[in-house]
């Protein structure tokens, strides 16, 4: 899917925030370190596919920028929680996503300096 409303209603249709939440406080429980690498790559992939469909969405108005604007903000702390993760693997799993963010702020006005 390479249009970004399309995508964006994919996603919202796929990704269940309270879902991801539990599964990932149960894993941490359990000290499930594969399930938790892929959870966080599974977050990473979904909040960059977001900011990008939000990008290219942006000052649209469209119902598809809001919902996935929604998604990627309740997204995040999750992405923060596994790149905060004391386990190397996990933490690494979002660093991709995380470089490139920081990089997208520096890059908009008014953004980190």
């Amino acid at each position: 899917v390479t249009d970004p409303k399309a995508k964006v209603a994919v996603l919202v249709a796929v990704v269940n925030r309270d879902l991801l939440a539990s599964a990932m406080a149960v894993r941490q429980e359990k000290e499930h370190t594969q399930a938790l690498v892929r959870l966080a790559q599974f977050v990473s992939a979904v909040c960059k596919e977001l900011l990008v469909c939000c990008d290219k969405l942006s000052g649209s108005g469209c119902e598809e920028e809001r919902k996935g604007r929604e998604l990627f903000n309740a997204a995040i702390p999750l992405l923060l929680q596994c790149s905060a993760h004391d386990d190397t693997d996990v933490s690494s799993a979002t660093m991709e996503f995380v470089t490139g963010f920081v990089a997208a702020l520096k890059k908009t006005e008014g953004g980190l300096d």
